[in-house]
Parts: structure tokens; sequence; C-alpha cells
């Protein structure tokens, strides 16, 4: 919550809504909305983890993508 006299901080990201969290990737933190706060969680996901997820998608853990970021491993037998 911003106190009545500051301006809210604009998302790094998008520059349209106010950042209301932080992301953090190479040792950078910037603070972003939520939407756009998802989108590079999936994005950086993805770029990194692209072959699990393709896995996971091809038998249709559709659930497992999104907790992906969150483990080491989310394939193993």
């Amino acid at each position: 919550m911003h106190a009545p006299s500051e301006k809210p901080q604009p998302c790094w990201s998008c520059r349209k809504r106010e950042a209301t969290g932080t992301y953090t990737h190479a040792g950078r933190t910037v603070m972003v909305c939520a939407t756009c706060l998802d989108r590079l969680e999936v994005q950086e996901a993805f770029e990194y983890k692209g072959l699990a997820i393709d896995k996971l998608v091809s038998r249709d853990q559709y659930d497992e993508v999104g907790c992906i970021r969150r483990r080491q491993s989310p394939l193993r037998s």
C-alpha cells in the first residue's frame, strides 16, 4: 500500500499496471505487476526447462507445468 503522497511504481515490464511484486533473474531484481510476474516465471521455466515442460505437456500433465519452477525434477520416475 502506498502513502497518499507516493506515486505507485509502474511495472518494469509492461509499464501499464502498478508494480505489486518482485521478479529476480540473473542477479537483477525488478518490480513487476502480477500479470507480468506470471508471464516472466513461465517464460523462465520454459527457457531453462523446455524439454521437461514438453514432456509434461505430451503427457497432458498441465498442472505439473505450473509447478516445474519450484521443483528440482518433476520427471523423476
